[in-house]
């Protein structure tokens, strides 16, 4: 079995030597084979100029090489198509431009379109208001030849009445005896005359009736007066009617000033006669008050209630005037609370307040003082007046109105002084705190301003209309000043983001940041504009979340080329 396993395998060793040598031999031809298609594959790309590896790897690269051939031709067409808007918007300037030229407007030098187009529509604007009031005057102008073929029917039919009104002024002249050249001047100074001639007659007999009547009256009245000269003063009989009727006013004035001087000293009399009564009767109740207090007070009389009282009493007064005090800062304060008015007046300066008192009692004596010494002249001029009337008591009821004029003056001086120190120092609040937080905001409103505008204005200013009311302007590039009123209804829209962002970004930096959220804040934007709001709002959520609702596509796709680092994202509702 040895041997013959021996055999076997010495079989088995030569077969497998010669299995070898064929193997070399076929290895041998195969790398020839392979070296000759190595040379025929570098052959191949020897055109291309590169050094090709297997052929997997080159399949993968050729693939890539089509998808590259493919996107170099979207490229070139892309190019084309850049190329062919960009020869439109030349063409479309050169088209409005030549527009301005024929409308006699000259030529913008600008060569951005978006520049061109909003001079165009401030240009047609302009225009739309020049038709406007075209149209204007043409309806008036059509009033005007109406009104004149009316006023042409009118001058006929006067001219026609002015013949029959000569026919019948001839006929009348003469019957008036006058000659046919006169002028309707004389015959109106004629009639004038005649007038005067009957009025004269009509008032000489009223003049003499009013005399007769006249003369009635005073024998009456000197009947009369005799009358009552015997029965009240008989040493007045022998007076004439004048002075006896003087006497007699006189005589009535003293009695009726001693009869209301009586009725007044009895009245007081009664008053002093219960007052009398209430005081012992208020006596008799405060002295058991006072023992019912000294029992309270543990004091053995009343004498040590006075200390007390002392005491209470001052506490009372310290409190009115403390209760009158806070009166006159709310009636100074016009409605805020004392709280408030104290916040307030946190931050004003009391070293300047004496300088402010000092000024307003300069006006007083200046203005106000001179002011009230003519009115006291007024009034002395006025009593003197009134001494000389008959004494009645209506003198009496003027001087106390007087009084209460005059009264009322000082009160509303006084008021006026401290309303306008109160004016004056909440102005100076009021200014104080523009100067703090409307600078910063309004810098950095005008920074996004010109960002979102993408350089049509500067920035922004505060401006005055002629009634001297503030407002917002916007400053172009070369100086000018744009009203809210006169810009364009995207351009309101990005000065309106640029305040809310400025004012959002003011208000981060002392308390807790919120989300932001707009609504197709970008519908009147075009896509420059659209890609720089973006880009605003970018940044803002780098501190805060911004959640943008939008159904238009085109804010989508360019939401989605901003930076990686933006991280928007995108929800489809």
């Amino acid at each position: 079995d040895r041997v013959h396993e021996v055999a076997s395998l010495q079989a088995k060793q030569e077969a497998m030597q010669r299995q070898i040598l064929e193997i070399d031999r076929q290895l041998e031809e195969q790398s020839g084979e392979k070296r000759r298609l190595d040379a025929e594959w570098q052959s191949l790309w020897t055109a291309c100029q590169i050094f090709p590896r297997t052929p997997p790897e080159m399949r993968v690269w050729l693939d890539d090489l089509e998808k590259l051939r493919e996107r170099v031709g979207r490229l070139d067409l892309l190019r084309q198509k850049a190329g062919e808007q960009e020869q439109t918007r030349k063409t479309q300037i050169q088209l409005l431009n030549q527009q301005l030229v024929e409308l006699g407007k000259v030529a913008s030098k600008s060569e951005a379109l978006e520049t061109l187009l909003l001079e165009c529509e401030d240009f047609a604007q302009q225009l739309d208001e020049i038709k406007q009031q075209r149209e204007g005057l043409d309806r008036k102008i059509k009033t005007l030849q109406a009104d004149l073929e009316s006023l042409r029917d009118d001058h006929r039919l006067a001219e026609a009445a002015l013949e029959t009104w000569r026919a019948e002024w001839r006929d009348l002249l003469e019957r008036f005896g006058l000659q046919e050249e006169s002028s309707p001047a004389e015959m109106a100074d004629f009639i004038e005359k005649v007038r005067e001639l009957f009025a004269k007659q009509g008032e000489a007999e009223k003049l003499r009736i009013r005399i007769e009547a006249i003369d009635e009256d005073a024998e009456s009245l000197r009947l009369q007066v005799a009358g009552m000269a015997a029965n009240i003063a008989p040493e007045l009989a022998d007076l004439p009617v004048d002075d006896a009727v003087m006497r007699l006013n006189s005589l009535l004035s003293e009695n009726r000033s001693r009869q209301a001087e009586r009725q007044q000293i009895e009245e007081q009399l009664v008053q002093t006669q219960q007052e009398i009564q209430d005081s012992k009767a208020t006596i008799r109740s405060m002295a058991g008050r006072l023992d019912s207090l000294s029992v309270e007070a543990k004091s053995g009389n009343h004498a040590e209630l006075e200390e007390a009282e002392r005491r209470s009493a001052l506490y009372l007064e310290v409190k009115v005037s403390i209760d009158s005090i806070e009166q006159e800062i709310l009636e100074t304060g016009e409605g805020a609370t004392v709280t408030e008015l104290g916040v307030e007046t946190e931050d004003v300066d009391p070293d300047m307040l004496p300088g402010r008192i000092k000024e307003l009692s300069n006006k007083i004596e200046d203005e106000l003082e001179p002011r009230r010494t003519e009115l006291a002249e007024t009034k002395g001029r006025q009593e003197k007046e009134l001494e000389l009337m008959d004494g009645s008591d209506q003198a009496a009821a003027f001087a106390d109105q007087a009084q209460a004029i005059l009264a009322g003056i000082h009160s509303d001086a006084e008021r006026y002084v401290r309303v306008k120190l109160a004016g004056r120092v909440l102005r100076d609040q009021i200014e104080r705190y523009r100067k703090e937080n409307q600078g910063p905001l309004l810098k950095r409103a005008s920074e996004q301003f010109a960002r979102l505008t993408l350089g049509s204005f500067e920035g922004l200013m505060t401006d005055f209309t002629e009634k001297d009311e503030p407002v917002l302007a916007g400053i172009r590039p070369d100086g000018g000043r744009v009203h809210v009123a006169g810009m364009s209804s995207g351009t309101r829209d990005q000065l309106y983001l640029a305040l809310r962002l400025a004012s959002l970004e003011k208000y981060m930096e002392s308390a807790e940041s919120m989300p932001f959220i707009v609504d197709d804040v970008l519908v009147d934007f075009d896509d420059k504009r659209s890609e720089a709001a973006l880009s605003a709002l970018a940044e803002l959520a780098e501190n805060t979340q911004v959640i943008l609702f939008t159904h238009h596509s085109q804010v989508v796709e360019q939401a989605r080329r901003l930076p990686a680092e933006s991280q928007v994202q995108v929800h489809e509702l």
